[in-house]
């Protein structure tokens, strides 16, 4: 029996990784690909060139300074999410596979979910909203089959 083709994706805020499920359903065969970002993890003074801007208060004399809507570290983040939505998309439409499983801290896997497009999204089968970045293959399978016990073998 074939199985179709399933990537597990690991993210977080910088860093993905892309396992294909082995053809039996019984293991991660292999990392597909891995994408990080060095900017989503840098320091804000690091990211920014120059300070924020500066308004005058509706009443009065004052002047105060500007804060941005999103910090530095978070539009890197969202960047990177958009990237790894379009790795996805990309595989998807190659014909690299068939579904998905993300596995992602649960402010990331929101963030992704927001960045796929539709024909992605109907490719996911499950999701497990922790943090496995660094979490061994053979333990991240594990946690990964009891989610699906009947489609993955």
């Amino acid at each position: 029996m074939r199985y179709p083709t399933t990537w597990i994706v690991v993210a977080d805020g910088s860093r993905a990784r892309f396992h294909r499920v082995a053809d039996d359903a019984r293991s991660i065969a292999a990392t597909e690909a891995r994408l990080e970002s060095a900017r989503a993890r840098g320091k804000a003074e690091d990211l920014v060139t120059d300070r924020a801007g500066r308004a005058f208060d509706s009443a009065g004399q004052g002047r105060h300074a500007m804060e941005p809507e999103m910090t530095p570290q978070e539009r890197e983040k969202e960047r990177f999410q958009t990237r790894v939505a379009r790795a996805m998309r990309d595989a998807l439409a190659e014909g690299e596979v068939e579904r998905f499983v993300l596995v992602a801290e649960p402010r990331t896997l929101g963030a992704l979910r927001d960045e796929l497009s539709d024909g992605v999204r109907a490719r996911v089968v499950a999701e497990l909203d922790k943090d496995h970045t660094d979490t061994p293959l053979d333990s991240l399978f594990e946690q990964v089959r009891t989610l699906l016990p009947s489609r993955l073998g």
